[in-house]
């Protein structure tokens, strides 16, 4: 992975309450992802002007970015998203909790055994959250594992940073979306296991 520099109009937050605004800005990225530096235009480290700035980091074989007039800002932050419920998003509105559970979303995340269907579903999931602006999402799949893991796989493909969680259903559920137990505890461990192949994903659990 290659460092990378965005110019361009940044707005963010540095904490609760305070916004800072450059209208040209110079962001920084290193080879491990990280931002190096955010900073305007006129206060470069390292650097006098943006074009000695450029010179020493092609050089470098920085990739460089001019996204000059265009606004760059923080990527968004989902803290709650039932993944295998985008197939369905919008539907059932006119439903209580339970009749919406047991019309909806029991029968279409039984569908998630399907290896096949969830890496399908899973990959158009990730990629649209992408698409507008989310860059870190927390998931949950469903009681499967192997699908589970797909949706894994598919952060790791389009490098989203995520917190994944296979859920857990043991009780006060129907017959074809049911797991021991047992059986739930040990995919639990499994699937913790496969996260922990990859540092940008974090494993969770969830009834």
């Amino acid at each position: 992975m290659a460092a990378q520099i965005f110019r361009g109009t940044v707005v963010h937050s540095l904490e609760l309450g305070k916004i800072q605004f450059f209208d040209e800005a110079v962001i920084k990225v290193n080879i491990s992802g990280k931002i190096e530096f955010c900073c305007d235009i006129n206060a470069l480290p390292n650097a006098s002007t943006w074009e000695e700035l450029l010179n020493n980091e092609v050089k470098n074989g920085t990739l460089i970015h001019d996204h000059r007039d265009k606004l760059i800002i923080p990527g968004f932050i989902d803290g709650h998203t039932h993944a295998p419920q985008a197939v369905f998003a919008g539907t059932g509105m006119d439903l209580p909790l339970m009749k919406w559970l047991e019309k909806q979303t029991f029968p279409a995340e039984a569908k998630f055994k399907d290896v096949e269907y969830a890496k399908e579903i899973y990959r158009k999931v990730v990629e649209r959250h992408l698409r507008n602006g989310t860059t870190t999402c927390s998931y949950f799949g469903t009681i499967h594992l192997e699908a589970t893991k797909a949706l894994v796989d598919a952060v790791r493909e389009f490098g989203q940073r995520a917190f994944v969680g296979k859920v857990n259903m043991d009780r006060n559920s129907p017959d074809f979306l049911i797991e021991a137990t047992d059986e739930s505890i040990s995919n639990t461990e499994a699937f913790i296991q496969y996260v922990l192949q990859s540092s940008e994903i974090t494993a969770k659990c969830g009834e």
